[in-house]
This record gives C-alpha cells, structure tokens and sequence, in this order.
C-alpha cells in the first residue's frame, strides 16, 4: 500500500488454507493406487483360477476324446457319453464365468484378422448337430452369398456370440407328436457404412417357448434368466447373452430380440467389419447356371430368403413351393407346357416314403429326365448319388455347398467323386506309431513340455492318435536340455510352468536359431483365459 506521495505504508495480503486440499489429493492419490492394485490382484487371480481349474478339466475332456477312440461296448459308449456330455456342460459354465469375469476386469482384448462368416457359420451348425438331433429339430445354417467372403474381425469372439445364441435357441425348442420344429441359424448383408465397412447381420431364429414381453429388458442383465423355473430345467449360468450383449458392445454393434410366448425367439446382431479386399474368393464351387429347379421347401422367413437369394446368385431358374400338392399341380402344369421340370429339391420336412412317391408320379409324367435332390437327417442315411436319377445330402443342418454340389450331381454337370468346397473329410484310421528313435530317424519326433501329469499323458496319447511319438518333460530346462541332445520337428509348450516358463523356453530356442542351429517350430498350450 502506498500513500499519495508513493511512499510504501503497509502491505495487504490473502491467504488461503490448502490443509483441506492436500489431504484430499493424499486421499485420491491413495484411493487410486489401491483401485490400481485392486485391479491388478483381480486379473492376478483370474490368471490364476482360470490355470487351476482349466487344467484338470484339459484332463478329463482329453481323456474322454481319446477314450472314445478305443474298442467299447453299447454300455461302455453309453456312459462315455454322458461324462462327456456332463464335462462339456462343465467347461460351458466356467468359460461363462471366466469370460464374463475378463470382461468385468476389463483383460479382454479383441482379435482383428481375416475370417470367413460363412465358415463361422457352416461351424455353429455342425457343432449344433448332435444336439439338435437328439431333439429332433431340423437346423438351417444359411450364409447368404451377398456378405464378403472375406472380412476382418475377430472369428473366436463372432462365433462365441452366435454359438450362444443358437445353442440357446436349440435348448429352448422342442418337438413335440408330429410337429417338427426348427431352428435357423443365419447371416446376410444388412448394408455398408460410410467408411466402407460392412454391415454384417447375424441371427438365429427358433420355434421354442418364446419369454414374455415384460422380461425381454432384463435379459442382457447378468445372471438374469426369463423364469426361475427356466433356469431350474434348462440350467445355466444367466451369463450368455450378457456376454453376448457385452462382446457386440466392444464392437461395435448392437443386438434385437423379437418373441412372442409360444412361437419363438429371434435374434439378431449387427457388426460393422471391414472388407479383407487384399484376400481373393477362389471358389471352386459347381456350376449350376442356368439349370432349373423346384424346391419343396418347409423354410421360414430368413432361411427361405437367404435360399432365394442363393439361387439367383448360382444362376438357377427355381420355383419353391410350399407343399406335396402344389408340387404336383407344378408338374403337371410343366408337362401340359411340355416343359421340363428340372431338379426337384425335397426338404428336410419331408420323409423318404414321401419324396418316393413324389419322383414316382412325377416321373410318370415327366419321364426319366426327373431328377431328386433329398435332404436327409437321417444320420445313418447313405449320402452321395444312391440311385442314377437320385442325390441324397444333409438336411440338418442345410449347407449351401453341399446343397449346390448335389443339385450339380443330380443334373449331371459334377461327377459325385469330386470333392466340393466345405465337404466333410472322413476319420481314417490312423496309421501305426513308430517308436521314438524311428521317430526321430525320420524327422518326425515331438517334444512335449507340460509340468501337469495328466495331461502330459493326453498330449502323449492323442499325438498317437495321429500316429505321432514323442518324448515328454516336466519343464522348459528339461526340454531345452533334450533340445540341445537332439533335433524335434515340432515343440508343443505350456505357457506356465515351473523353473523354465514356455515363455522362456520359447526365446532360448530363438537365441539358439540365432547362433546358427535350426529353426524349431512352437505351439504353445495355456490354460490361461487372459493371454494367448
């Protein structure tokens, strides 16, 4: 302060209590550290309970696939399957949890590679298979030709969400007297985004009990199930479709359900992925241009679309019609046109004395050009060209490829010796394992490192299924010591174990190719949710 003159007089000040302040940044500095060490200690532990309770049950469901390849009586398989059935309902539960857990601590990462939709979904069906045929449902597993062969995204995940939605559905769906029900399981092009990427619909469609309006809101919630009494028939931990929900959130996308109680459930997800233009479609799919065909279909709503739109995209002149009736009167409408009728497709819905008689009236009419494509789901049906004018394949679940190799072998245009894209590879039997140093004489010697017993028994037995030998170690110094004693064609590794980690293991096999010693390739294997 100053007087009139300028003169300094006194000084005036403010000052401000901070104590309050500090000690309220010491609290949040604190509070976050011990949120960080929280988090960490939480993912410490999944690391640690997933290792602990993935590694026995990698034990029993080994051991379960090995067993089944041995001699066993009608008692015996019947009793295999139930361990299996009850240890893959074991290892659904605990992945449900072990996932939703990833989530929740935020470790889930996801993958973004090439990948095939219509290979996601011709495996969602087949996985669905015995359990649907137990049921007694027909399965549809549909790709519609517009989506890209090719995209970008992560497969495991995509697969995760389908799967759960169409295992759900199957679960849900049941038969009952005479009437079949269904389930389709479906995936079609639903647009493209400004950016070029693709808007891939995914979606799985049931006749099943349906769930009541008022509970649809709380369905993606964890834990919630539509009934109590749902949970207590059906089981289950309440967990999927929150994990479903959650993995199309970090991608993305969104998800819709329709349902009436009743008359089913449909779902449906939307995923933006980006086109992999740089990988080309090298198909070497039949050509069915241009030949006629008439379907007898018994589809719903998207299946029947997708089946449409297949047609038109193959080149095929095709009729469907809904029933034995109206595929007669078509018939006999061609022959009064003199007009042939073409193959005639008979769908899963109908029963072999039906689609009998139908080639019998029709061949009457139309002569010996009437050509039949059956689907079956008659697992124990004999599949392929049965008779010259006659093509049974799969009904259940539909494949599109095998679909148009037997419309190509019924109209004669493939040979029924010629493979087809997706065709299934039979089991042979395989061939006898040689003995460790014949093994090792040939180049052909594995080198399995695993701390676990048991499943260093089920590495070493399921190798010889394959008519493999190996040599086995508790851990990485034991392998890397066999590895400087003598040359492995392949390394097979856990991730954790004790002295030497597969971790380690792995980069003193690098360090070692890097002074001039051959490359080893490694496959590692890890009971751990969170890495790998």
């Amino acid at each position: 302060m100053r007087n009139t003159v300028g003169e300094i007089t006194g000084l005036c000040g403010i000052a401000t209590d901070i104590t309050e302040l500090k000690r309220a940044e010491v609290e949040l500095r604190e509070a976050k550290e011990a949120a960080e060490a929280a988090i960490a200690a939480k993912a410490s532990f999944l690391v640690t309970m997933s290792h602990e309770i993935r590694t026995p049950m990698n034990g029993i469901v080994g051991m379960v696939e090995v067993l089944d390849q041995s001699e066993l009586d009608d008692e015996q398989r019947d009793m295999l399957a139930m361990i299996r059935s009850s240890a893959d309902a074991l290892l659904v539960i605990i992945n449900d949890i072990l996932d939703y857990s990833k989530i929740e601590a935020g470790q889930l990462d996801l993958e973004a590679v090439s990948m095939s939709i219509k290979n996601i979904v011709d495996g969602v069906g087949k996985t669905l298979m015995p359990l649907s045929d137990g049921k007694r449902l027909r399965l549809f597993a549909l790709a519609d030709p517009s989506v890209p062969p090719w995209l970008i995204g992560d497969p495991v995940r995509i697969r995760q969400i389908l799967l759960n939605l169409a295992d759900n559905a199957v679960k849900f769906t049941e038969t009952t007297g005479h009437q079949v029900s269904s389930v389709a399981i479906w995936t079609e092009l639903a647009g493209m985004t400004d950016d070029g990427r693709a808007l891939v619909r995914k979606g799985v469609r049931d006749n099943g009990i349906g769930i009541p309006r008022e509970k649809i809101p709380t369905l993606f919630e964890a834990f919630a199930q539509a009934e109590q009494s749902t949970a207590r028939r059906f089981g289950g931990t309440g967990l999927g479709l929150t994990i479903c929900k959650q993995l199309v959130d970090m991608m993305d996308g969104e998800i819709e359900i329709e349902s009436e109680v009743g008359v089913g459930s449909a779902f449906s997800v939307v995923l933006p992925l980006a086109i992999d233009r740089a990988r080309q479609a090298v198909s070497a799919l039949d050509d069915v241009t241009g030949l006629s065909v008439v379907f007898l279909t018994g589809l719903r709503d998207e299946a029947q679309r997708i089946m449409s739109r297949a047609f038109a995209e193959w080149g095929l002149v095709y009729r469907l019609v809904d029933g034995v009736d109206e595929l007669l009167a078509y018939g006999e409408a061609c022959t009064a046109a003199r007009r042939p009728l073409g193959v005639i497709i008979c769908g899963s819905h109908t029963t072999p004395q039906e689609a009998e008689r139908i080639q019998a009236t029709l061949r009457q009419r139309q002569g010996p050009a009437t050509r039949l494509v059956e689907l079956s789901v008659d697992r124990s049906a004999k599949v392929g060209l049965v008779q010259p004018d006659r093509v049974v394949a799969r009904g259940s679940p539909i494949r599109l490829t095998e679909l148009r190799h037997a419309i190509a072998v019924a109209s004669g245009r493939s040979s029924p010796e010629v493979r087809y894209e997706g065709a299934e590879v039979r089991r042979v039997q395989a061939r006898p394992v040689p003995s460790v140093e014949e093994a090792a004489a040939r180049g052909e010697l594995i080198l399995v490192a695993e701390d676990n017993v048991t499943n260093r028994d089920v590495a070493r037995r399921q190798l010889a299924m394959l008519g493999y030998a190996c040599e086995l170690t508790p851990d990485g110094e034991a392998a890397l010591a066999e590895l400087r004693r003598r040359r492995y064609a392949l390394v097979l590794t856990d991730c954790h174990m004790p002295r030497m980690d597969g971790f380690e293991l792995t980069a003193a096999i690098r360090a070692g190719e890097a002074e001039g010693q051959g490359p080893v390739p490694v496959i590692a294997l890890t009971a751990n949710a969170l890495q790998g």
